[in-house]
């Protein structure tokens, strides 16, 4: 279980800094409204996958994955 947050967790980071890094360079490349929806998509998958993980192990509030993920409960 643990092993599973922290795989999700160092995906969050490093897709997160591709992002950021390659964000300067392309902003003028991409449009505004693509860069939304592909914002909203990443927060909508972030959601989706705390909610599944909720379900998965029986947890009341999608927040203890994100303690777990981040203290090692």
């Amino acid at each position: 279980m643990a092993g599973s947050l922290v795989q999700l967790g160092h995906l969050f980071f490093t897709a997160g800094g591709t992002l950021y890094a390659c964000i300067g360079k392309s902003l003028n490349s991409i449009s505004k409204e693509f860069f939304l929806a592909a914002t909203a998509g990443l927060y909508i998958w972030i959601g989706f996958a705390l909610w599944r993980d909720t379900k998965v192990y029986g947890y009341s509030s999608p927040l203890t994955s994100i303690k777990e993920l981040i203290f090692g409960l």
